[in-house]
């Protein structure tokens, strides 16, 4: 009987040893935090008004702030305007208001996403945006003109 209550003890000790270490194997690990990246953006309106309001899009949905986004006006026509993301973005968009009189009612963003090499070093973007009027609603975009990695 007490070889029976050891044997019963010494499986499930085992059983639990076991259940332990799949457990542990089958938990994923935390990955090392992402590094961040800044780019820098130099944006301009085709109509040669001001930006009002940005978005950007790097692969996680649109978003006011991208971890902490700053802008200022460069020139009468031009605004700078600073993100950072994360390292591992690998794509981008803007999204901004031309037009001289900030929100426009009823447009809609048509822009486009462009490819972005993932890494840590600052990127330097341009953008021209523009403010179509077509049949229908007014359609906003972003086009990138250039960028470049240092």
């Amino acid at each position: 009987m007490a070889f029976e209550m050891f044997r019963r003890r010494a499986v499930t000790s085992g059983t639990l040893a076991a259940a332990s270490l799949l457990l542990v194997g089958a938990t994923p690990q935390f990955a090392a935090a992402d590094g961040t990246r800044t780019i820098n953006s130099y944006v301009t309106c085709a109509d040669g008004t001001m930006m009002y309001g940005f978005e950007i899009n790097y692969g996680s949905g649109w978003t006011y702030t991208a971890l902490g986004a700053s802008g200022y006006v460069v020139n009468s026509y031009e605004k700078e305007v600073t993100f950072v993301v994360p390292s591992s973005a690998s794509s981008v968009a803007l999204d901004t208001y031309c037009g001289g009189n900030g929100y426009v009612e009823n447009s809609m963003w048509e822009g486009y996403t462009y490819s972005l090499t993932p890494g840590t070093s600052t990127a330097t973007a341009n953008w021209t945006c523009a403010l179509y009027p077509y049949y229908g609603p007014l359609i906003r975009t972003c086009e990138l003109d250039s960028i470049s990695y240092s």
